[in-house]
């Protein structure tokens, strides 16, 4: 008999949690060309200051799926993805490294190309105060670094910080200073 009022009080916030999802997921897909300013600190387990970084990033919500990286400080350079080659361009000396495929570093911020569910679990929501907070746990094996995400969006469904927690490296927090949907790309994703 009891499990039967536990289950009355947990259905409510299931349902509550995966709507809440459902709609992020729905309103970020709705992006076509998504530009985030971001400030990221990396805190690797054993040290006792994070490693910081700002910058903004351009991610492209349809073909040919680019993706350009602009780290400002503390060392400026950008990571451009054009679907077929990633690029990393130092623009202190002005150096240009070219490998073919998506590199390790924008494989994560890739994922808002492909269906979100298809790569993460939403687990549970919760509302905190103005803000719901979303566990989101990996589905596939290519991100099995990460253990899991919790990220924070406001009432606008619209991402304000994230926590990743990477397994045996530490935690990667990136607080979201500005976003928006641009109309147009061009002369977005390049290099100079």
């Amino acid at each position: 008999m009891r499990f039967r009022y536990l289950l009355l009080l947990v259905i409510p916030f299931v349902s509550f949690g995966m709507s809440i999802s459902q709609r992020f997921i729905d309103h970020i897909n709705s992006f076509r060309l998504l530009k985030i300013e971001f400030i990221q600190k990396f805190y690797p387990i054993g040290y006792q200051t994070p490693i910081s970084s700002e910058g903004s990033a351009y991610i492209e919500n349809e073909p040919p799926f680019r993706i350009k990286i602009h780290y400002k400080k503390p060392n400026p350079f950008i990571i451009l993805y054009n679907g077929k080659n990633t690029t990393l361009y130092n623009l202190r000396d002005n150096s240009v490294y070219t490998s073919k495929g998506m590199s390790k570093e924008i494989e994560s911020i890739g994922i808002f190309n492909k269906r979100l569910t298809d790569i993460f679990k939403p687990v549970l929501s919760s509302k905190d105060g103005e803000y719901y907070q979303i566990l989101f746990i990996p589905k596939t094996k290519s991100l099995s670094a990460i253990s899991y995400i919790i990220l924070k969006v406001d009432n606008a469904l619209n991402p304000v910080s994230a926590y990743v927690y990477i397994l045996n490296k530490g935690v990667l927090h990136i607080l979201i200073t500005n976003l928006a949907n641009l109309k147009s790309s061009k002369n977005v994703f390049r290099l100079r």
